[in-house]
């Protein structure tokens, strides 16, 4: 679910951005809505809704069965029994969750970003730090080796 949020917002982001050139900036509207909003809200949504009513339903048919009647008779505390367990399993495997859907909107959103905007990564800096200009403009065209920093010859 989170990765289908993601590529939707990727998506939009990139068909919203590019009039304006500022399709670049949909890898970071990706980041910033998927980790601050998206991730945990689909996670909460999704544990509400399954967890929430699985939880009703089952206590509901134990109140049915009059087994909660049962546990207050051998003097156990239904809340104690029932509810605080599955309280605590939430606790825990919440975050753990959102962590999933948070990795997964990332992994989603970055797929999007990448076959929409084709961008590739440079392998190396145009222009290493011990190249100088004096005196001079850089070359239009830069193609230095990164392993070789070139010298100029200095003009006064």
């Amino acid at each position: 679910m989170a990765i289908l949020i993601s590529v939707v917002i990727g998506y939009q982001g990139v068909a919203q951005l590019r009039p304006y050139g500022g399709e670049d900036f949909t890898i970071n509207l990706v980041a910033v809505s998927v980790l601050r909003e998206m991730g945990v809200l689909t996670t909460a949504i999704m544990v509400a809704g399954r967890s929430g009513s699985a939880f009703t339903a089952e206590i509901g048919v134990m109140k049915a069965r009059e087994e909660i009647d049962a546990l207050e008779t051998m003097g156990m505390a239904p809340m104690e029994v029932l509810v605080v367990p599955r309280l605590i399993a939430l606790i825990i495997t919440l975050p753990l969750l959102t962590f999933f859907a948070d990795m997964m909107g990332l992994f989603g959103g970055g797929l999007i970003s990448l076959s929409l905007l084709r961008k590739r990564q440079p392998r190396h800096n145009c222009r290493p730090r011990s190249v100088q200009f004096r005196n001079r403009s850089p070359p239009k065209v830069c193609r230095c080796v990164p392993s070789a920093a070139p010298t100029l010859p200095r003009t006064t």
